[in-house]
């Protein structure tokens, strides 16, 4: 089951946060990111956070006490560890994260360090870039001539094997503080198979 989790900062246009809203996916709301799913025009299920940036915390609190979870500012969880458990919770296997965008450079990475997680995102899209978990055999359609970069993600090695790129990940052993930036589709289709480790991949996205 997929879960969406919209947590604070700026979106992508709702164009490319549609195509993850699949039938029967759950909606988390992390404190701010109500303000967005709300623009959206969207339910949450839930909203988890502080609230200590909601643009209307009235319009939180009014909603039934089954779909809101208010916790102190002082905590050692952030509002979107919060909503990723939340989702975990109601079931959710994968999860999209939608916001963060235009914020505190502390969160970008707070976000980012999700992905080393084993119970971490699946992707997240946030104005001009979308990121992907890379486990097991991965497969994404993009454009002929794309960049796209690489980062490890786990603390083992990393050993991978690729298809449909114009510098190949084959043979390449990488840890903590490897990178491969800016990688060129050569097809429409790009795989990625992880023999150990796991990776993130970063892409551009048109606003």
């Amino acid at each position: 089951m997929r879960g969406i989790l919209f947590t604070g900062g700026e979106c992508p246009r709702f164009e490319l946060v549609r195509q993850w809203l699949t039938d029967g996916c759950i909606i988390v709301a992390a404190d701010s990111g109500y303000d967005s799913v709300r623009e959206y025009g969207l339910a949450p299920a839930l909203v988890v956070g502080d609230m200590d940036s909601i643009r209307d915390r009235d319009a939180v609190m009014r909603l039934p006490e089954e779909k809101r979870r208010i916790y102190p500012a002082e905590k050692d969880d952030t509002d979107t560890e919060l909503g990723l458990a939340a989702l975990r919770d109601l079931g959710a296997d994968e999860i999209v994260v939608v916001g963060g965008g235009g914020g505190r450079l502390d969160h970008l990475l707070g976000i980012v360090a999700l992905f080393s997680r084993p119970a971490g995102p699946l992707v997240w899209l946030l104005p001009g870039n979308e990121v992907h978990r890379i486990e097991g055999r991965w497969a994404l359609r993009v454009d002929h001539g794309e960049t796209l970069s690489f980062f490890p993600a786990s603390d083992g090695p990393c050993r991978m094997r690729s298809t449909g790129l114009k510098w190949p990940l084959d043979g390449l052993t990488w840890r903590t503080g490897s990178v491969g930036i800016s990688n060129v589709a050569t097809r429409d289709e790009v795989t990625v198979e992880m023999l150990s480790g796991r990776l993130i991949m970063v892409r551009s996205t048109q606003e």
